[in-house]
């Protein structure tokens, strides 16, 4: 985890995504704002806001939920909600939950993604020199010095802006570390956090290349997903090693 910046609202927030820029809340309003576009009806020409599958702006929308309506008052549910269908790709029963289903729950994921890959290749292909550009740019001054606050721009993984901070940052972990080994009394009040990793709260597990390390009484037990595997892990070792105790 490391201190970002966020490019939009300025706030900082800790991530370990390496390409993020916006922190969850700009994230958020950002993906929205990428979607929702101006788009134009096809019925009758009028600009509206949309998503990439909006044809129909809110009046024409309402006027064909009508006539849709008025059909099937006529000629009756094809398809109850309810019934059982076939998938059009493996051949297999699936439960009907809307009017527009076509496949069962197992392939509907691939249809999908079949359906909106070359959407997007083509869009990447036809917007290469923007995307590219706005990479460019959000890779750039995002960073948050661990030291001194200090908004900077870095090509490899650092948390500090300039080499004195760095060496700052080494004197603050060797006093911490001392704390720890009982080699210094106290920290002082206002010392700051110089680990920007994820704590877990449980002892005998830390944070450690992406995943959570369990040890006990420096025993190495394994790397987990979750700290709760982690703390279930140790808790196993303990009771099948309670000599050790």
């Amino acid at each position: 985890m490391r201190v970002r910046y966020c490019k939009r609202c300025g706030t900082q927030f800790q991530s370990d995504k390496p390409d993020t820029c916006l922190c969850p809340v700009c994230r958020k309003k950002a993906k929205q704002d990428s979607v929702v576009r101006a788009r134009n009806c096809r019925q009758c020409g009028k600009a509206f806001p949309g998503g990439p599958r909006a044809w129909y702006c809110p009046e024409c929308r309402d006027i064909r939920r009508r006539e849709s309506a008025a059909r099937r008052a006529k000629t009756g549910t094809i398809r109850p909600i309810g019934s059982i269908d076939v998938c059009e790709i493996c051949g297999g029963e699936y439960i009907v939950n809307s009017a527009r289903q076509r496949y069962c729950k197992n392939c509907a994921a691939e249809a999908v993604r079949q359906t909106v890959n070359p959407k997007k290749a083509v869009y990447a292909k036809e917007n290469k020199a923007r995307l590219k550009d706005q990479q460019k740019e959000r890779r750039t001054d995002r960073n948050v010095c661990v030291v001194c606050g200090a908004v900077f721009h870095a090509s490899t993984a650092t948390v500090t802006c300039s080499d004195s901070c760095a060496t700052e940052l080494r004197k603050l972990r060797q006093r911490e570390s001392d704390y720890r080994a009982g080699r210094r009394k106290r920290l002082p009040a206002d010392y700051p956090v110089s680990s920007t990793r994820p704590q877990s709260g449980v002892t005998g597990v830390t944070w450690c290349r992406g995943k959570w390390q369990a040890k006990f009484k420096r025993k190495y037990i394994g790397m987990f997903s979750t700290v709760y595997e982690a703390a279930e892990a140790i808790r196993n070792y303990e009771e099948a090693n309670e000599d050790e105790r």
